[in-house]
């Protein structure tokens, strides 16, 4: 995707619960199966290696996902993570172990 792509090569912070959540909306097809995807069989390592090719910057977005160094620092980044941890909890068995 463009937009990861763009958040990614720049120094933009997701730094609200809000803006993690517009964002991953956003990039859900990215972050998650659909009811109908295909799986990928076993021994097919060139679809593996296709969608690890396709996890890993989403896997890099969890860096660029930081609260304002604010009083409610703490209570802002923990909101951002647990918004985070939602979105990527849906991502099924495959994609888990790349971005959780």
């Amino acid at each position: 995707s463009r937009l990861l792509k763009a958040v990614l090569e720049t120094t933009l912070l997701v730094n609200s619960p809000e803006m993690t959540e517009n964002l991953l909306t956003f990039l859900s097809p990215l972050v998650r199966d659909d009811p109908d995807t295909p799986s990928v069989e076993e021994g097919d390592t060139e679809s593996t290696k296709a969608f690890e090719r396709q996890q890993y910057p989403i896997a890099r977005l969890i860096h660029r996902m930081q609260a304002k160094k604010d009083e409610d620092y703490m209570k802002t980044q923990f909101k951002i993570l647990s918004t985070a941890r939602k979105h990527f909890g849906k991502g099924g068995v495959r994609r888990i172990k790349y971005t959780l």
